[in-house]
């Protein structure tokens, strides 16, 4: 018990570098009746994060989440939780959450993308990438409860969230993904559509291309072509 009351004084006494609040302090639903009477929303609980910057790599940050006592929505940084769906807001802020204490700058998974497309460099390089160059040599406050080093699924959540709210944020809609399972099979049938999308209309940029590790063409006896997608 001591040591837990050391750990909640030292948080208290600990000053983020960042704050991280949803874009809203009111509900943004039209029927709310809280929103019609001007009441702003609850805080509902706030907690320490790592945030991987760019310029001055991993910094202390507190993300806090509100509620709307009348809809029962939860309000975070990047997205909002109502029966069991997460949704994306359209206009995001400039830092994407890629697991549940960590933050990421978008010109970090910018960075991250690029390496791995025009250089083909793993997500696991890129992850030590940023920790021998970009870190600083920062370490986390004593007892702070979250490193302040990228790992593997960082970057690969990164990647897959900055790129699918991109694809939404194209066709002027927002991202809805379930809110409980695995980090890693949330974003599955988002990414399943968007794969479906682009068999089906193709790259805006490139027109009747067929990418050969995705696709794969068979010719029957007849002579007809078939074309097989791989899911990705």
């Amino acid at each position: 018990m001591y040591s837990v009351n050391v750990r909640a004084r030292h948080y208290s006494l600990l000053k983020a570098e960042h704050l991280l609040y949803p874009p809203n302090n009111y509900c943004v639903q039209l029927n709310c009746s809280r929103h019609a009477k001007g009441m702003m929303l609850n805080k509902a609980k706030q907690h320490y994060v790592v945030l991987f910057t760019l310029a001055s790599g991993p910094c202390t940050a507190k993300s806090v989440d509100l509620y709307c006592k009348a809809c029962k929505i939860n309000y975070h940084y990047n997205y909002s939780v109502s029966e069991g769906e997460q949704t994306y807001y359209e206009d995001q802020p400039p830092n994407i959450q890629v697991a549940e204490h960590v933050y990421m700058a978008k010109e970090v998974i910018e960075l991250f993308k690029t390496a791995m497309d025009l250089a083909w460099t793993s997500a696991t390089n890129c992850a030590r990438l940023y920790n021998l160059c970009l870190s600083c040599g920062k370490q986390a406050p004593a007892s702070y409860g979250v490193k302040f080093e990228v790992y593997v699924d960082h970057v690969w959540d990164g990647y897959v969230t900055s790129s699918l709210l991109e694809d939404c944020e194209h066709r002027k809609c927002s991202l809805t993904i379930p809110h409980t399972g695995k980090q890693c099979d949330r974003f599955t049938t988002a990414m399943i559509a968007r794969n479906r999308r682009t068999q089906l209309y193709g790259y805006d940029d490139v027109h009747r291309h067929h990418c050969g590790k995705c696709t794969r063409m068979y010719t029957d006896p007849e002579g007809n072509c078939e074309y097989h997608w791989l899911e990705v």
